[in-house]
């Protein structure tokens, strides 16, 4: 490389005074700032980069964190669709020959309640009279019976009635009506033409459904917007009901056919899930801290329960099933664009 020529001396050849009030002035220019200062030109662009980042990461964290809680639900799970399928498919059982079914197990486990095995050890007689043949798939009905045996050692009569309906060789409008009239009462309030299912008894049929795995795995799922990461929860009966009468609602003013008090009653129901969402979140704090949290759960303002006339008709009842939030045996994919 060639050595820079050595500076212009002041008196020597070249160097002038216009050329020494330049230097004087670009070192002046320099020292006030007005060639350089803060770069916020690359912080603004750091930042926007870091952003973006942030988002992606995010993101991702709460992908790991939904699929570490949908795994541990599968997991958990007795069967899987593919073998909920199995079941119907190796079953033919009529809706009157489970009506039938239904009544002699009301009879004999009179007490409401009943051990999973022995539950499904009777209905198997009450198909297979004769003894010689066993239920279609067999193997998975005691699999399922093992797994619930595990979570509790009886369960309510309907669960188990309701995980019976997988034997059932029907229409889906058929099915729909056996599971309205097993967790109804099929009595009609003084003022009401025809029987309706009680908010409570919708709540349990939907339950029902999802402990005998026949909802699709991210209606069983729930996401809690949280910072840095959300939070990801089991999917309770009340949520999954409430976003369905949310979107039933939703569609039925789209197509204008509300039929009175679908709004109100979305509205009653956001405000009990909020609630209850306040209720669990103290839970969780004070048994993140060790705390006792029934102090912290006293300190939330209560609210009104539901009114007895929050009802629900077969049309209602089956609407729930189909949307998208509860989607039972995959029926929301079957309807789409219906």
């Amino acid at each position: 490389f060639a050595a820079a020529p050595p500076a212009a001396k002041e008196g020597a050849v070249g160097a002038t005074p216009g050329g020494a009030a330049a230097a004087t002035g670009a070192a002046a220019e320099t020292k006030s700032g007005g060639g350089g200062g803060f770069p916020w030109g690359l912080v603004f662009v750091l930042g926007f980069v870091g952003a973006i980042g942030g988002y992606f990461y995010r993101g991702k964290q709460n992908q790991k964190r939904l699929k570490t809680m949908q795994n541990g639900i599968l997991d958990t799970a007795a069967l899987s669709s593919e073998e909920v399928e199995e079941i119907r498919e190796s079953n033919s059982l009529s809706t009157g020959h489970f009506e039938l079914c239904r009544q002699r197990a009301q009879q004999h486990f009179s007490s409401g309640t009943a051990q999973p095995a022995e539950f499904f050890a009777f209905l198997g007689k009450l198909v297979r009279p004769d003894g010689e043949q066993r239920l279609g798939a067999s193997h998975l009905l005691e699999r399922l019976a093992g797994r619930l045996a595990e979570q509790a050692p009886v369960f309510d009569l309907k669960v188990l009635l309701t995980s019976a309906t997988m034997l059932v060789e029907s229409s889906v409008e058929d099915r729909v009506k056996l599971l309205y009239k097993l967790h109804g009462d099929g009595k009609a309030p003084a003022d009401v033409a025809e029987p309706h299912m009680t908010h409570e008894q919708a709540l349990a049929a939907v339950q029902a459904l999802a402990q005998t795995h026949q909802l699709p795995i991210r209606c069983l799922t729930r996401e809690l917007s949280e910072y840095p990461f959300n939070l990801y929860l089991p999917s309770q009966a009340n949520f999954l009901v409430t976003r369905a009468m949310e979107e039933v609602c939703k569609k039925r003013k789209k197509a204008k056919t509300l039929q009175g008090g679908e709004e109100d009653l979305v509205k009653l129901l956001k405000e009990e899930l909020a609630y209850t969402d306040k209720v669990d979140a103290a839970r969780r704090k004070a048994a993140a801290k060790g705390e006792d949290a029934e102090h912290s759960v006293a300190a939330i303002e209560p609210i009104e329960p539901l009114p007895k006339t929050a009802m629900f008709s077969l049309e209602d009842f089956e609407q729930l099933l189909y949307s998208k939030a509860i989607c039972a045996w995959g029926e929301c994919h079957a309807r789409e664009g219906k």
